[in-house]
């Protein structure tokens, strides 16, 4: 229900894990042992994706699937939404039993090892992104093009070294029309086409200053960059090259490069409400340069991680979902110590001790 009085909390984004840890019993439901049909992407599909960084895929989640995701996430979305206009929930895995057997037994690790070549496939981290219809789109970074590393990291995603195989999926819970609903998403044709890597190309989405000049160390990158007239402080909503805004059938998703500038299209019905789940894998041999990145800042984090560097992450805070989920890593989600978000006071005190490797600096 929308408030009488429009009402937006200015937010950067995250939410406390402390905060949003559901204190639930788990328990498993018949998505576990839901036999998803295999999805075999075509030639013309992989190929999509090597030329532009992203590719959408059609009806990959079958529509019952679909509708209890919708139903768990209306449900965790509803105060969020209500009083911020947008929602954000890390770490779905340990709060919510459909979404957590969704992904250690779903088809989307087996869609990432087609794109990357990875032999295995695990969750970096997930979200549930809730938005709805605002007069005014409050201060998220959703609404910015983005990318899911940080802007001074050349590596990919959280603290994993540049190379890493690597790819994001994003979808709806429910049909989408960018046109007359809003709530799409957003994201750059042609990248990385010509093998131009955007960071390689020095176009940091998150610009030092407002006035810093373009630096681009390719002329195929020369269209990846922002425009200046539609920027707050920090990020920009415009691009100068071509985007594409992207609508869904129910069970559809996107796919995307680690290193793809993605933004939320804001709402335009006011009877509309957006719920998406976005998930980060990465190949399961990874190894990880800088834990401090992978379990810190805003990041809720397993808090039984091992909060060392260049190890491989062989651990149930990263679950293997592909080529199979294993039995061990699945069953410490049913474990009955508390759900281990990341918590305990001190803990982000700790992970800035540990220092990263030299590869997270390497471009």
């Amino acid at each position: 229900m929308r408030p009488d009085k429009e009402v937006i909390i200015a937010n950067a984004g995250y939410v406390n894990a402390t905060q949003q840890t559901v204190d639930t019993v788990p328990v498993q439901t018949w998505i576990a042992n839901y036999s998803f049909p295999q999805y075999r992407l075509t030639q013309e599909q992989l190929n999509a994706y090597n030329m532009h960084g992203w590719v959408l895929l059609p009806k990959v989640i079958p529509e019952s699937v679909l509708d209890v995701l919708l139903e768990e996430a209306e449900q965790a979305c509803s105060e969020q939404v209500h009083r911020r206009a947008v929602c954000q929930i890390e770490q779905l895995r340990w709060q919510l039993d459909h979404f957590r057997d969704f992904l250690l037994h779903g088809p989307l690790g087996g869609i990432v090892a087609q794109v990357t070549g990875a032999q295995g496939v695990r969750v970096n981290t997930e979200a549930l992104f809730g938005l709805r219809h605002a007069k005014k789109d409050p201060e998220f970074f959703s609404y910015y093009y983005h990318t899911d590393t940080p802007g001074d990291h050349p590596g990919v995603f959280h603290g994993f070294p540049t190379g890493t195989k690597a790819a994001a999926v994003w979808f709806p819970l429910h049909a989408v029309n960018h046109t007359t609903q809003g709530g799409g998403i957003k994201v750059i044709d042609g990248y990385p086409m010509d093998n131009c890597k955007w960071r390689k190309c020095g176009g940091l989405v998150k610009p030092t200053k407002m006035n810093a000049p373009m630096n681009y160390s390719c002329d195929g990158c020369r269209l990846y960059h922002w425009q200046w007239r539609d920027c707050d402080k920090f990020f920009c909503k415009s691009w100068a090259g071509k985007a594409s805004t992207l609508s869904f059938e129910k069970g559809d998703i996107v796919i995307w490069h680690s290193d793809m500038p993605h933004a939320s299209q804001s709402v335009l019905d006011p009877s509309f409400k957006r719920h998406a789940f976005t998930v980060r894998f990465v190949d399961s041999e990874a190894t990880m340069c800088d834990v401090s990145r992978t379990c810190g800042m805003w990041l809720p984090c397993c808090k039984d991680a091992v909060l060392k560097n260049g190890v491989k992450i062989h651990h149930h805070c990263w679950p293997q979902v592909y080529p199979t989920a294993l039995k061990h890593e699945v069953n410490a989600h049913f474990a009955s110590y508390p759900k281990p978000l990341m918590a305990p006071d001190g803990y982000q005190s700790t992970l800035w001790n540990v220092p990263k490797l030299a590869e997270c600096d390497q471009a």
